[in-house]
């Protein structure tokens, strides 16, 4: 259980990330080249060769940045979900630009560092099961 609950932290840490490798991906798809170096020109499905139909369809049919968007979504709904004292825990022990110690926590929001301990591992069950089509 250790290693969900390892994996789950880490997707939060790397929640912010993920805005900027979004954008990195479809700067990726855009300027891909194809194999003899020329620029990707593929007809969309429905017959249109306007550049910006290809490049939507290459970012709508791209694994990688569905499961990044789907991910960072997915994230953002269930923070915007839990509980106001829930969210600023995790935000400070995941989100913040520093690892904030549990005791720092504790005292910020008036609650026992086992309590926020509790709370952490409640909400990362509730993640674990938002975050389930992933596994």
């Amino acid at each position: 259980m250790k290693g969900i609950y390892d994996k789950l932290e880490q997707k939060l840490r790397d929640h912010a990330l993920l805005k900027k490798e979004i954008t990195n991906r479809k700067l990726e798809l855009e300027f891909a080249k194809v194999a003899d170096g020329n620029t990707t020109a593929v007809q969309t499905s429905n017959g249109n060769s306007d550049p910006v139909g290809r490049l939507v369809e290459k970012w709508e049919m791209d694994g990688d940045l569905i499961t990044m968007k789907r991910r960072y979504a997915t994230i953002d709904k269930f923070m915007k979900e839990i509980d106001e004292s829930h969210r600023n825990i995790i935000k400070m022990r995941y989100m913040s630009r520093e690892v904030v110690s549990w005791a720092t926590i504790a005292n910020r929001v008036g609650y026992s560092e086992g309590t926020c301990r509790r709370i952490r591992k409640e909400s990362l069950d509730k993640l674990a099961n938002c975050l389930a089509w992933e596994s």
